[in-house]
């Protein structure tokens, strides 16, 4: 079983609502409405890129109270309405980037250059129905995104245009994505446009409640996640005001052990003690009775429950974890969609 498949799933679970690049617009208005000019695959050349504007992902302002300096230059700038931030430190701990390398670029190294320049991504969900974004960091360049798209869009069936800030990418004339490009201190800054329209990153003033768990996220273990949506309920019965969670992928070569630090925090001490039973339940569920090697441990702490996990994805454990965290994901999209 591949290694980052089996914590593409976990993550997934843990995130409930993946982006769907590919399934933004159905409709062939949307292009249509955006006045600009789709070319036919066979003319898939695209124009110089223009200058990147610097008018959106700069933060004057200083790093609130127990936020890192350098995480607020990256997040200062994000709309009010996000609700869930994750990211991971190094490359080694960036999904997205890794998965472009092993897929985009062994098939179309013109890629190289502009996956190679990626720095770091931070995954953003915004409103109550938690649309998602990738917003990516990093020295990429304009010139790096064409030869990318001159070789990848002929070969995926797709076009590309430029509207502004935006590079759009289409498909027999309806949308298929968008990325908008920003300067950001000596690099750049490129927000995938996932669920939600660019026109919503028009800059803001973070929630705090989020800033609240920022502030207590602990990056070190390698990824890390912070999050007011009530992931409480699914996991323990009692509504939760807010998530924080840290993982440490198993190392290459090393024990292929996974780790994972979730913090929930609820309204009270008792209801704390009330989601520790909760979760007790849930973990009965889990396939770590069977020799699969997945165990947990729980302790209330004040208004918080704090949990840690520990999955073994060795070759003998690996399909009965995935197994679990398909049937645990697919639970949760149902009581997402009631």
């Amino acid at each position: 079983m591949n290694r980052s498949t089996i914590i593409g799933l976990l993550l997934a679970g843990c995130t409930a609502n993946p982006s769907r690049l590919e399934e933004i617009s159905q409709e062939q208005a949307v292009v249509q409405e955006m006045s600009v000019e789709v070319s036919e695959p066979e003319r898939a050349a695209m124009p110089p890129a223009p200058p990147l504007p610097a008018r959106l992902a700069n933060v004057a302002t200083s790093a609130p109270d127990g936020i890192d300096a350098a995480l607020w230059r990256d997040i200062g700038w994000f709309p009010a309405d996000v609700v869930e931030i994750s990211s991971g430190v190094g490359r080694d701990n960036t999904p997205l980037a890794r998965w472009a390398e092993d897929s985009i670029v062994r098939e179309f190294p013109a890629c190289g250059p502009l996956v190679a320049a990626i720095d770091r991504i931070y995954t953003v969900k915004q409103g109550e129905s938690q649309q998602v974004a990738n917003v990516v960091f990093g020295s990429m360049t304009r010139e790096q995104e064409r030869g990318c798209l001159q070789a990848l869009l002929p070969g995926l069936g797709m076009t590309g245009v430029q509207h502004e800030e935006a590079t759009v990418l289409a498909r027999e004339q309806a949308m298929v994505a968008r990325a908008g490009w920003w300067k950001h201190g000596d690099g750049a800054v490129v927000v995938i446009e996932g669920d939600v329209p660019l026109e919503r990153w028009s800059g803001g003033s973070l929630n705090p409640e989020l800033l609240s768990l920022l502030a207590v996220i602990d990056p070190s273990l390698g990824m890390w996640m912070a999050s007011t949506h009530d992931y409480g309920s699914f996991f323990t019965e009692v509504a939760s005001s807010g998530l924080t969670l840290a993982t440490a992928l198993p190392a290459v070569g090393g024990e292929p052990v996974l780790l994972l630090r979730i913090g929930l925090r609820f309204a009270s001490a008792r209801e704390a003690e009330q989601a520790e039973r909760g979760a007790a339940k849930f973990a009965a569920s889990a396939p770590s009775s069977d020799g699969s090697g997945l165990t947990f441990s729980f302790r209330a702490d004040g208004s918080w429950l704090r949990v840690e996990m520990r999955a073994d994805l060795g070759e003998a454990n690996a399909q009965k974890f995935v197994a679990w965290s398909e049937e645990m994901l697919a639970n949760m999209r149902a009581r997402a969609e009631r």
